[in-house]
């Protein structure tokens, strides 16, 4: 009897934890407006009996069946009217919605910019789903911009981690035709710029083993792997690009933002790294107090502020 009460105990506990942390991802997302991504019926990729989607116990989004992006407009007396939508990392098994995403709103919408939070699919969900969720949101956000007061020419792209390459592949593989829909036919489905912090770039012998596994599957062929290694995809045509990232980064190797930024300099594109000693990886927007990384958002300020004159002329 007395064990059945310490058992009972330890799951209420656990369940409390867990109500906990679905209040945090449903209080962050409650006054936003969620904007679904699909046509009900007309979702492209979709598979049988999807999981269930559910939060999980630390408040992040796991299966994802239902693709959409939380708008959190800009705040502040000088209101500006770029964008961001942001890409949550998490391996491609996960959404880090509080962590990576709606953090990082609250910090780019005080400094008057709009922001899309996408909650993208992901595992059991291969490739190319996440591309195709995310053609589809820069093309509704092209598509709505006066609605919001965006500039349909100030669309930007951001992702963490996983979230990176899925932020890498938007910019790269734009003209991939990875779903039909007839409304989205002349909208052009690419960033105006890209900001990628900590990423997963290449899906070669640097890459995530994690996230290439949940985003290829188990044995992917080389023509694959070549497709979705992003540092491999670079054009001229790739947009302005600013990067993150710590030597130290124990889960995805510097190699990854290094690769990228020599692609996009091999191809003339503007582009700025900052690679820091320390770190480690997962600080999102906040930095690690302490660490030589915890300021680099003065970085990203400074190179927000370049790009605006230069997009406004």
């Amino acid at each position: 009897m007395k064990l059945l009460f310490i058992a009972i105990l330890l799951i209420s506990a656990f369940s409390f934890c867990l109500g906990q942390e679905q209040t945090k991802y449903q209080f962050a997302a409650a006054d936003k407006e969620c904007i679904t991504l699909w046509p009900e019926g007309k979702m492209p990729l979709a598979i049988d009996n999807p999981p269930a989607e559910v939060i999980n116990q630390r408040g992040h989004v796991q299966y994802v069946s239902v693709p959409a992006m939380y708008y959190c407009p800009a705040q502040g007396q000088q209101v500006s009217d770029a964008c961001v939508i942001v890409c949550p990392g998490g391996g491609y098994g996960i959404n880090a919605f509080v962590h990576e995403g709606m953090n990082t709103a609250d910090y780019l919408t005080a400094r008057g910019v709009h922001v899309f939070v996408l909650k993208y699919r992901h595992a059991p969900y291969l490739a190319p789903a996440p591309l195709a969720d995310v053609q589809r949101a820069v093309r509704l956000v092209r598509r709505d911009a006066a609605k919001y007061g965006i500039n349909p020419n100030r669309i930007g792209i951001m992702g963490y981690s996983a979230g990176g390459h899925l932020a890498a592949s938007a910019s790269t593989l734009y003209n991939e035709k990875v779903y039909e829909l007839d409304d989205d036919k002349n909208i052009s489905a690419r960033p105006d710029y890209s900001i990628l912090i900590y990423p997963v770039i290449t899906m070669g012998e640097k890459t995530h083993g994690g996230s290439r596994k949940n985003l290829l599957g188990d044995n992917p062929d080389e023509t694959l792997i070549e497709k979705y290694s992003c540092e491999k995809q670079v054009t001229s045509d790739t947009p302005p690009t600013f990067m993150v990232h710590s030597s130290d980064d124990g889960a995805v190797p510097v190699a990854n933002s290094i690769m990228y930024y020599q692609a996009l300099i091999a191809n003339k594109v503007e582009a700025e790294l900052h690679i820091f000693n320390t770190g480690g990886h997962g600080y999102s927007i906040a930095g690690k107090p302490g660490e030589t990384n915890e300021h680099w958002t003065q970085a990203l300020d400074n190179w927000g502020k370049s790009l605006a004159k230069k997009q406004t002329k």
